[in-house]
């Protein structure tokens, strides 16, 4: 062997299997010199020294090698739009993040950037494609993107398929569609690599309305939903603006676990606007557009006009019944002003109940270490429960929802 690493423990995925993934990571820490030395500090392309030259600067560190991989690195979602962002700067390309997965490297990368590889056009991302169980489909949140995943999908296990929808920026930002539409449009993706059930979808915030919006349609059209995994996310009745009173009961009550959490000035930014929304906005309370000051704490320029679209239409959409169940994963700390509770919202959309899992961290950590380890090991649970439990036999078309065309 050319090195030995030494490990207090072997890293295991949600399902006690040996996480390879970690482990490669791990023999990382402390390679001995190898014959490989040589090929992986070899200078590289012209394209690949200014791709190092990227990594670098976003991930800030001192020294990157081609044979690098992002995510082992400790690169996350965010810094991953810098880099792209970085990237179009430079080499005058825009890849689709979804690029990432296939091409993790700063190799692979540079050569995809050269040969502008990465379809552009596809909702679906194969997050994780390798697996001989049923694929797990999990919808965008409101940035459109489904980086944020990859933690998800890598402590889930190498045993667990895992496929992202992601919004396509310039349809979004050109036709402004409804989350029907969406739902609609994520139902044909899902079906072009799946065409017959059981199904495993969810979604993270305004990825949960829409998977909710999915499965109703797939469950009109007779599919078999075996699992509708909603990742702390609230319908609209929940969002609404509670009363003043209520909503500053809301707040002394929500106050320790809302500072616990951290992340204050942006916090108060962010809910100095929401008060200021709730109060005079007339045509939709508590909706108002959100100001560029706010939208640039979380999302780089360009992605602005898309987290807009898709927010107007979070804002537009009302949820109609769903005659099935649905697994709701939510923290412990919960949003410091909002009105009526998530949970009480899904229970009287869902016919057929609510299976509630509540998790450690928060709405902006729950997909990160170390609060994603919790919600990996509940959700590979609940994907396992699924596949065993038998077939409603009773009638799924809803009254008022139109079998769907996928």
């Amino acid at each position: 062997p050319s090195s030995f690493v030494l490990l207090d423990r072997l890293p295991l995925t949600a399902t006690g299997k040996l996480d390879r993934t970690s482990v490669a990571a791990s023999t990382k820490a402390a390679p001995l010199p190898s014959s490989d030395a040589a090929h992986t500090s070899r200078p590289g392309t012209a394209a690949e020294e200014t791709m190092k030259e990227l990594w670098r600067e976003v991930l800030r560190l001192s020294r990157v090698e081609l044979d690098d991989d992002f995510f082992d690195l400790g690169g996350d979602s965010l810094q991953a739009v810098r880099l792209f962002a970085a990237v179009r700067d430079r080499f005058g390309k825009s890849l689709p993040l979804a690029t990432l997965f296939q091409a993790s490297t700063v190799r692979r990368l540079a050569a995809a950037v050269e040969e502008h590889a990465g379809d552009a056009r596809s909702a679906l991302v194969p997050i994780r494609a390798a697996g001989t169980a049923p694929p797990f489909f999990c919808v965008h949140p409101v940035g459109g993107e489904v980086l944020c995943y990859e933690p998800l999908a890598r402590r889930l296990g190498p045993d667990q398929p895992f496929y992202g929808l992601r919004a396509i920026s310039d349809d979004v930002e050109r036709d402004q569609p409804g989350i029907e539409d969406l739902a609609r449009k994520y139902v044909r993706s899902v079906k072009s690599l799946q065409r017959e059930g059981p199904y495993l979808i969810g979604g993270y915030s305004l990825g949960g309305q829409i998977a909710f919006e999915m499965a109703r349609r797939m469950r009109a059209n007779g599919d078999h939903v075996a699992l509708l995994a909603i990742i702390d996310s609230a319908p609209r009745s929940a969002c609404s603006r509670p009363s003043l009173a209520r909503l500053f009961l809301n707040a002394a009550r929500r106050l320790p676990s809302w500072l616990a959490d951290g992340h204050f000035l942006a916090k108060l930014r962010f809910w100095r606007w929401r008060i200021a929304a709730a109060l005079f906005d007339a045509s939709v309370p508590g909706q108002a557009q959100m100001p560029d000051e706010i939208a640039e704490m979380w999302f780089p320029e360009d992605r602005i006009p898309l987290v807009r679209a898709l927010a107007a239409a979070r804002d537009r959409y009302v949820p109609g019944p769903y005659d099935g169940r649905l697994t709701l994963f939510r923290p412990k700390a919960v949003p410091l002003l909002s009105g009526e509770d998530p949970e009480v919202a899904w229970r009287r959309l869902a016919k057929g109940g609510v299976d509630v899992r509540i998790l450690p961290g928060s709405h902006m950590r729950i997909l990160s270490e170390p609060a994603v380890e919790s919600l990996a090991t509940q959700l590979a649970g609940c994907l396992d429960a699924a596949l065993k439990r038998p077939v409603s036999r009773r009638a799924s078309r809803l009254p008022c929802l139109q079998p769907a065309s996928p």
